[in-house]
């Protein structure tokens, strides 16, 4: 019973409802095995479970929460806000709530136990604790008179005086102050005992495609103190000094944190730029783009920036609201052979190869170097293959970057030291996670590269200020999303984020996916697991600094394998300690996160759904706003796929994206054969049924067209791939989604893939670049054309 109890409140899974509808009962020994990954301290020197290591876990984790009056972080929902209290069931004495918000308003409560509704006991020996909730709407500025009565009279008359206000939940509104959205520092005293914590205010539903163009824009309080550009310092180990005596001077009228609508609850640090070519009649679509694939012939040998905002036009121009991109994640400057973009060393900063160098202010300065025979040669040499020579150009571009540091460091022109400030601003802004980022990278660099740290903060303050130049550009173009982002599930166990962070992960785990159709054997993704105690020991500051950097300059962040919100498959690196079990997470907080920093960076959240759903998360993903994200090759029923009125509303609608065949290749079925060819499926005959079964698909597909009228039925025999892509295109656009997107390596027919899954150094994953340059593709009549289909079956 006691290691079946510390399983469940490690959050180890028991069961789960597979692939194919079946209850699948975990075993124990795998069970086992996982939270032996999580604790070291389990195993006793003889191998065996430490018992009263077992029974010390189960008390820190079951019992001493309830001995705690206020916990470390809490959330809790702008409409209907309160806060749970912990308290011995024999303590009657006064209590005194007080929370300073984020805008250094404080707010301050004295009442007694019984004021507060008990919802749960719990029993530690012969003590009773008692789980009481408070509404918030209770709160009283500290400046109001009922607050100053609360502090300064005796307690009897101060509770008195305090209750006779307790029904009227109004009166704070009046007062047009109220806790607002945030993360608010709070402190409760019971007798001898202070505690202090966090209480977070969150809205039920992230930002959303309908609050673009609402009045959200014009409504949200520019006078706001509430600084979210950098970090929120949520560190409250320490005891917080909140003196409400009458000396405090506090804006009582300030707009800050009213109540009224939750628009003027939310702060954001991006500007708002004039949309006036959006029509908003129209369903968002866009172009999904892997950006290290574009090419060009002045790029350095790798797509960046500036092909994006040459993309970023010409989809505009056709009418286009986004452009979707890969994860920007910085990669391990050790290892540039270690190019997947969902395995990154660092999801808070961005790969500085995507920097486009002629954009670079220094770049003016630097030119006759960089334009040397020798660098055009270099540069030349890397542009030609139609594979990614990462470790080749990650060298060449570094020189360059070199040369931009010298420029940058030695200048000292006007303009220069405007730069300057500029860079020491982003320096200051980033603190402490942008130095630990930096102190790895040069450690980690070669010898042919700087040790200087502000080399480093150069390359991430130039990649900041080149992706915010493009989502500007792509707002100021008319798109009403712009830019949307790409978060991976994971991090590389070797790379900065978790060797900066080692309590946040568990070390001795990777995360994966049990088996399904798609991948029979199960999936080990080779990246550390978050830990599910750790996360709220450090009341989700790693979590909020990864969610807000990633939300910066773009319309929506798209979250890979959203799912892990819920639960995670975790695999045991040590194989004696089994096949994996899942792993479950503060799903209600991180949700509540996730919709408060949606709404505060102004942008929409799509979760990536597609695999093992649980039918609990669907309904989540729902409730809270949040946009599913629809594969057209897995939109199918038993006669065949959907049609575009079946799909999901609230959803982002791809034809394709990394994980499967682009569409011609799907039609041609020559992923099959490579498949086969790398052993992923194992033999000639179950080749010959995959292939059987494929062709099922292309009739199925054939039919949905000629039902649609997209192909007339006496052409099915005769069909040119590129009529057949026309029909497919422009039916699919018109899915009852809310987001539409192809990829832009199916409007030029690629057949070659940028990944496949369950293949490592077989096959070169994430290096494929485009066959043709941007600048063709552009003037290509047949790509422009489906371009135009797209935007008039979204009309």
């Amino acid at each position: 019973m006691g290691l079946e109890k510390l399983l469940y409140l490690q959050g180890v899974g028991a069961e789960f409802i597979n692939f194919s509808g079946q209850n699948i009962r975990i075993p124990v020994q795998d069970r086992e095995g996982v939270l032996r990954c999580m604790l070291d301290k389990l195993a006793d020197t003889r191998g065996g479970i430490d018992a009263k290591y077992l029974d010390r876990r189960i008390h820190e984790l079951d019992a001493e929460p309830w001995t705690v009056g206020l916990h470390g972080f809490q959330h809790s929902y702008l409409d209907d806000p309160e806060i749970s209290l912990y308290l011995p069931y024999d303590y009657q004495g006064e209590l005194t709530l007080r929370i300073l918000s984020e805008s250094d308003c404080l707010f301050c409560l004295r009442l007694l136990p019984a004021d507060m509704q008990i919802v749960g006991d719990y029993h530690i020996g012969k003590t009773q604790y008692l789980h009481y909730r408070l509404s918030l709407l209770k709160l009283i500025p500290a400046g109001s008179e009922d607050a100053k009565l609360a502090t300064d009279t005796d307690t009897d008359t101060a509770t008195e005086c305090v209750e006779s206000k307790l029904d009227s939940s109004d009166v704070i509104e009046a007062k047009n102050q109220r806790l607002g959205l945030g993360y608010h520092s709070a402190e409760l005293i019971a007798g001898k005992y202070r505690y202090s914590g966090i209480v977070m205010m969150a809205p039920r539903q992230a930002f959303r495609l309908s609050d673009i163009n609402s009045d959200t824009d014009s409504d949200i309080n520019s006078d706001t103190d509430l600084d979210i550009s950098s970090d929120t310092d949520l560190d409250i180990n320490s005891d917080i000094d909140l003196d409400i005596s009458s000396d405090v001077d506090l804006d009582i009228n300030s707009d800050t944190d009213t109540g009224s609508d939750i628009n003027s609850e939310i702060a954001s640090d991006k500007t708002s730029v004039s949309n006036t070519n959006t029509n908003t009649n129209t369903r968002p679509w866009g172009l999904s783009i892997q950006l290290y694939s574009l090419r060009s012939d002045n790029q350095w040998g790798i797509g960046d920036f500036g092909n994006l905002t040459e993309i970023i036009d010409w989809v505009a121009e056709h009418g286009g609201d986004f452009i979707q991109l890969n994860p920007l994640h910085a990669l391990d400057i050790a290892e540039p052979e270690q190019v997947s973009p969902y395995s990154p060393s660092d999801r808070r900063r961005i790969n500085p190869l995507y920097i486009h160098i002629q954009a670079v202010p220094e770049y003016a300065q630097a030119k006759f170097r960089l334009q040397s025979d020798e660098f055009e040669a270099l540069r030349r040499s890397i542009n030609i293959d139609n594979w990614l020579d990462f470790p080749q150009l990650t060298l060449i571009k570094y020189r360059a970057f070199i040369i931009l540091y010298q420029v940058f460091s030695l200048s000292d022109t006007k303009s220069s030291s405007v730069r300057r400030q500029e860079f020491d601003d982003f320096v200051l802004r980033e603190g402490e996670a942008l130095t630990q980022f930096v102190l790895a990278e040069s450690a980690k660099a070669g010898d042919e590269l700087p040790k200087n740290l502000d080399f480093y903060r150069f390359l991430q303050f130039v990649a900041e200020e080149q992706i915010c130049a493009c989502q500007t550009n792509a707002k100021q173009a008319g798109m009403s999303l712009g830019l949307i982002r790409d978060l991976a599930v994971g991090a590389s166990p070797g790379g900065v984020e978790v060797r900066q962070n080692p309590s946040q992960f568990c070390l001795d785990a990777s995360i994966g996916a049990p088996a399904d159709p798609f991948a029979p054997q199960g999936q080990n993704w080779g990246l550390a697991p978050l830990d599910p105690i750790s996360m709220k020991k450090d009341n989700f500051q790693h979590v909020i600094s990864i969610v807000r950097g990633n939300m910066r300059h773009c319309g929506a962040l798209r979250i890979d394998h959203v799912m892990s919100l819920l639960r995670i498959w975790w695999c045991p690196l040590d194989e004696d300690l089994g096949q994996g079990a899942y792993v479950y997470y503060p799903v209600d907080s991180l949700f509540a996160i996730l919709c408060l920093e949606s709404w505060r960076a102004q942008c929409c959240i799509i979760g990536e759904d597609l695999g093992l759903v649980p039918p609990e998360m669907d309904l989540r993903l729902r409730s809270s706003g949040i946009y599913s994200n629809q594969l057209f090759y897995f939109c199918k029923h038993s006669k065949g796929f959907m049609s575009p009125g079946e799909h999901k509303q609230d959803s982002l609608m791809m034809l394709a994206n990394h994980d499967v065949p682009n569409l011609a290749a799907w039609w041609s079925a020559s992923d099959l054969h490579l498949r086969r060819q790398l052993e992923l499926i194992d033999n000639d005959a179950a080749l010959g049924d995959a292939l059987n079964g494929r062709e099922l698909e292309k009739q199925q597909l054939l039919s949905l067209l000629v039902s649609l009228e997209c192909i007339d039925k006496s052409a099915v025999d005769s069909l040119e791939y590129e009529a057949l892509l026309e029909a497919w295109i422009s039916a699919s656009a018109l899915s009852h989604s809310a987001l539409f997107s192809v990829q832009l390596s199916d409007l030029i027919g690629e057949i070659h893939s940028v990944n496949i899954p369950g293949t490592w150094q077989e096959y070169p994953n994430w290096q494929r670049r485009l066959p043709i340059s941007l600048s063709a593709i552009k003037e290509s009549s047949q790509v422009n054309n489906l371009l135009e289909r797209i935007r008039a079956a979204r009309k």
